[in-house]
Parts: C-alpha cells; sequence; structure tokens
C-alpha cells in the first residue's frame, strides 16, 4: 500500500518549472548558429642565411646588438593597412616572434657572416662591449593596394662607441617588396625578402661606419 505524501507532492510541483527552464535553455542551445572553429596560424621570417665573407678583416672589438624595440602596433598579431588611413590585425595569424624580436636575431646573424667584428653578440650576454648597435622598428606593415599586396619594413639604427659613448651611425633603412598574391602567405614571403634586404643594408651601414671609427685611446 502506497501512502500519500503531501510534502512530496509539493517539492515535485515546484521542480516543474526549473527543469521546464532547463529544457528551454538546451533547446536553444541546439538551435543557435555554430561557428566553425578556425585555429590560430603562426609565421616565421626565416631568410637564408647570409654567405660568410672569407676576405673579411674583422675589426679587433666586440659589437653587442641590442633588441631592437618597435612602435606599440607591432607585437604577434599581423598588421595591415589599407589607402584611405584604414588599418587593422589578422584575426587568427600571428607573428612567431615579435617584428623587433625577428629583425635583431636576422640582423645579428647578417653582421656575423660580414665578419666585420671579432665577435657579435647579444647585448644581454656581454658587459663591457667596444660597440653598442641599437634601434628599433618603424614600419612592418602589410599594405593592401588596389593593384595588390605588399610588405613594408623599416628600422632605425644607432651605432655608439660604448667607451666614449660617441655617435659613429645613425641611420633608417626601409625596404618594399611586392606581394605575388593577395594572401597572408604571399605577404609573408615578401616580408621575409624585404628584412632580408633591410638587414643587409643595415649591414654595409655598420661595416662603413667601423672602418671609419678611431678606436679609443
Amino acid at each position: 500500500m502506497t501512502l500519500f505524501n503531501p510534502q512530496s507532492q509539493i517539492r515535485n510541483r515546484k521542480s516543474l518549472p526549473a527543469l521546464f527552464l532547463l529544457g528551454l535553455l538546451a533547446t536553444g542551445c541546439n538551435l543557435l548558429p555554430q561557428r566553425p572553429f578556425t585555429p590560430t596560424r603562426y609565421h616565421a621570417l626565416d631568410p637564408p642565411a647570409p654567405a660568410a665573407r672569407p676576405d673579411a678583416r674583422p675589426a679587433d672589438l666586440v659589437l653587442a646588438v641590442r633588441t631592437l624595440d618597435a612602435e606599440s602596433r607591432y607585437r604577434d598579431r599581423i598588421y595591415f593597412r589599407k589607402t584611405g588611413a584604414v588599418a587593422g590585425y589578422h584575426d587568427f595569424d600571428r607573428w612567431v616572434q615579435t617584428p623587433g624580436e625577428s629583425l635583431s636575431g636576422i640582423l645579428r646573424r647578417s653582421l656575423e657572416a660580414a665578419g666585420i667584428a671579432r665577435a657579435v653578440v647579444e647585448d644581454r650576454l656581454v658587459r663591457r662591449p667596444d660597440v653598442t648597435l641599437d634601434g628599433r622598428v618603424t614600419r612592418f606593415d602589410e599594405v593592401h593596394g588596389d593593384a595588390g599586396w605588399a610588405a613594408e619594413c623599416e628600422i632605425e639604427i644607432v651605432l655608439k662607441d660604448a667607451d666614449a659613448s660617441v655617435l659613429l651611425l645613425s641611420a633608417r633603412i626601409a625596404s618594399r617588396h611586392e606581394a605575388k598574391a593577395k594572401t597572408t602567405a604571399a605577404f609573408v614571403e615578401a616580408m621575409t625578402a624585404a628584412v632580408a634586404e633591410v638587414a643587409s643594408k643595415a649591414t654595409g651601414a655598420v661595416a662603413q661606419a667601423l672602418a671609419a671609427r678611431k678606436p679609443a685611446k
């Protein structure tokens, strides 16, 4: 024999609205359109290593290369700009390294291959270098034009004698390369070429400045 329990009946009636609400929420979630998952793509700048110069006569000094600073808009997200002062970022494309980090490493390898100094090292690895190269990235853009896309890279560099704080070089170096297509992959290829050209020009300018440097007494 089943006994009538009024308290149980009251609890059951109170739980019905909550169950009904949960059912509506579950149905609503199933009806919402599902956006496809888009993974983030990471891109690296990896130009061919410059050929070493066997005939180079390195100066007897240690050249320290500091990590280049960059304008605040140049971080890991790929920055683009269009005509009419329209600019923005790609949603799912990132740099593996920031432009400042990438350019610093590429520039350091270019200087090493040129054989212009006894040693070319990161600034943080040496306490008293003879000469210090510093600078910043002022342009690292994916440019969208009517005819196509292009990569623009520009840096400012300053070369100083560490002991006398003498300014040996101050230069602004830029390069622009057209992309083969209006795609991120084609832009990265064009930026790789632009960065390699900037590093080569900067290396030549530093070599000339060091050749004209007067050793500290």
